[in-house]
């Protein structure tokens, strides 16, 4: 990636080198690709595809609650827990 570093003198082009991807993050995104992918392979071979649409949403719902709830702070005030 090119930055424009300015001094008093003038300005000038130098080239900085970015880090590289971290293997963590490469390997969540192909994850993520597939999952997705996935998803809209199963809904095309559904025979009825407004039911598997509503499941898959409930399974999602079910699957991420736990989460957002305790994101929320809901999850730790139930428990009694500070």
């Amino acid at each position: 990636m090119n930055f424009q570093m300015c001094y008093s003198h003038g300005c000038y082009w130098k080239t900085v080198a970015e880090p590289p991807l971290p293997l963590t993050t490469l390997a969540l995104l192909v994850l993520a690709a597939v999952i997705h992918s996935s998803a809209h392979v199963a809904l095309k071979r559904a025979a009825d595809k407004l039911a598997f649409t509503w499941w898959e949403l409930l399974a999602i719902v079910i699957v991420y609650s736990p989460s957002l709830l305790r994101r929320a702070g809901i999850g730790r005030r139930a428990c009694g827990s500070s």
